[in-house]
């Protein structure tokens, strides 16, 4: 078995509102040469994001911000691929403010 350690960071997940996202606690989903990811604070509005990352760590973009309405905010758990769309769900939020199911349709591959 070979144990390969990660010699490169991404700063692209920082504390506070930053656009790209922070406070990461879930898994990643490996699709070709991308990751993707959520995190639970940061992004446009502040209550979390879905990320997309290249594996060389090169290319990252933020792929949805949720805005604390009924999309819900707060994505605690990990996405699921299936086909061409992601699959999460939100800590709170939504109707009635505790939590949402919600899909984003997986972009097309990007350098």
């Amino acid at each position: 078995m070979t144990i390969s350690t990660i010699t490169r960071t991404c700063g692209y997940l920082t504390a506070g509102t930053n656009s790209g996202g922070a406070y990461s606690f879930s898994g990643l989903v490996l699709s070709g040469t991308h990751l993707y990811g959520t995190t639970i604070g940061g992004g446009t509005y502040g209550n979390g994001t879905v990320f997309l990352v290249s594996t060389n760590g090169l290319f990252f973009t933020n792929l949805y911000s949720f805005t604390g309405g009924n999309d819900g905010s707060q994505p605690h758990g990990g996405l699921t691929l299936s086909g061409n769309t992601l699959y999460g769900t939100t800590s709170a939020g939504g109707t009635a403010t505790n939590g949402t199911l919600f899909a984003i349709i997986h972009p097309a591959e990007e350098p």
